[in-house]
């Protein structure tokens, strides 16, 4: 407001709805991008250990040959390259199976950021050192993920409250294998989650997997269409 010399809220509010530069710098500046690589570690073993070899597995059974993810909410990529970082040491003798991660969030500079990939101590300090020097290369004090990793990831605008679209344009059609929505529900109320959540349970193929943070979880309105697969681990499969 100081910066465009107006004196009350309302004209502000009129010029970010009118100003899409603005807008963009308004949702920036309120942005939550606080991430790290392998976020809540035992979610991410799990992933590794459960979750990720089910979905491959029932991709073999079934004679499919991609795996489709969503991050939603990604700030600046530390989720969705974390997954694909494990995808690709599940599948490193499998060369059929195609990786497609698609990265939303409404922040277009977290995403320009993670699209570079580039990050500093803070964001890769839970990487194991085996991972980090198989794929990043340290340039000064930053750590860049390699392109072999950086390929499986689609970045995406998308405001998760629209009303036209359940799904990322860039994803055409959902029928994810899993959804990652964490640190997100938390800030919504109860309708907007709502909101939210029709949109993850549309997104997810029968039996997918949507994990949450342990900020997070569903509400009451959506416990029914989820199973609890990991009790206190927020991680779900849909049922219905």
């Amino acid at each position: 407001m100081e910066e465009y010399g107006l004196a009350d809220q309302e004209k502000y509010f009129k010029l970010i709805i009118n100003n899409k530069y603005e807008f963009h710098n308004f949702i920036y500046s309120i942005s939550i991008n606080v991430s790290w690589f392998f976020r809540e570690p035992l979610k991410y073993e799990i992933l590794n250990n459960i979750i990720l070899p089910q979905i491959i597995y029932k991709k073999k059974e079934k004679k499919k040959n991609t795996i489709r993810i969503w991050s939603a909410g990604c700030s600046v990529g530390q989720e969705p390259y974390s997954i694909a970082i494990l995808l690709r040491e599940l599948l490193v003798s499998e060369n059929n199976i195609k990786i497609n991660i698609f990265a939303s969030d409404i922040d277009k500079k977290s995403l320009k950021q993670a699209e570079k990939a580039n990050y500093n101590y803070d964001n890769i300090k839970s990487v194991k050192l085996e991972l980090l020097d198989k794929y990043f290369t340290k340039t000064g004090s930053y750590y860049r993920l390699i392109p072999e990793i950086k390929k499986y990831v689609i970045f995406c605008f998308f405001n998760m409250l629209n009303n036209n679209y359940y799904v990322p344009k860039e994803s055409i059609f959902g029928d994810f294998d899993l959804v990652l929505c964490n640190n997100l529900l938390m800030y919504y109320n109860q309708k907007s989650q709502n909101l939210i959540l029709n949109k993850i349970y549309r997104s997810l193929k029968p039996g997918g997997f949507l994990l949450t943070s342990s900020s997070d979880g569903l509400n009451e309105d959506y416990k029914a269409y989820f199973k609890d697969v990991f009790p206190g681990q927020k991680i779900y499969e849909k049922i219905k």
